[in-house]
């Protein structure tokens, strides 16, 4: 029986009358005194951190390796990267804004693509002559 555990987090500067709470991934400004304990079957339980083992807890609020090691190159090493991070956010913002430019302009030829289906056909209209000729074929 496998158990999740998924922290309810907050936002904040942490209270002191929060005692036992944790940082959710080593953050500054989010934190979390209870826990959500879901098991394979669907039942749920709110419980405290103080239930935790020393192995989930460390999972929980251990701070994540930054992506790319930007920021530890930045902070360990004093390799003076501010220049390169601030083009990176910017490149990164421009690319984000162009690709959601171009969804929404595959979007809008989609849709000014679309063909309304085309008409039903009229029955067609018979001459006189050929009413006439029915008319007298049906008649005994």
């Amino acid at each position: 029986m496998t158990v999740r555990l998924r922290p309810i987090a907050r936002l904040g500067n942490r209270a002191s009358g929060h005692g036992g709470s944790l940082s959710v991934a080593g953050s500054r400004f989010a934190w979390f005194n209870t826990l959500e304990r879901r098991a394979d079957d669907g039942s749920t339980k709110v419980i405290g951190p103080s239930g935790l083992n020393a192995d989930a807890r460390d999972r929980l609020s251990a701070p994540r390796p930054s992506l790319a090691g930007l920021a530890l190159a930045k902070l360990g090493l004093g390799l003076g990267l501010d220049g390169v991070v601030n083009v990176l956010i910017w490149v990164t913002g421009s690319l984000t804004i162009l690709s959601a430019v171009a969804y929404f302009w595959g979007w809008l030829r989609h849709m000014m693509s679309y063909e309304p289906a085309p008409p039903e056909p009229q029955p067609r209209r018979r001459s006189r002559a050929e009413r006439a000729s029915r008319s007298e074929v049906q008649t005994p």
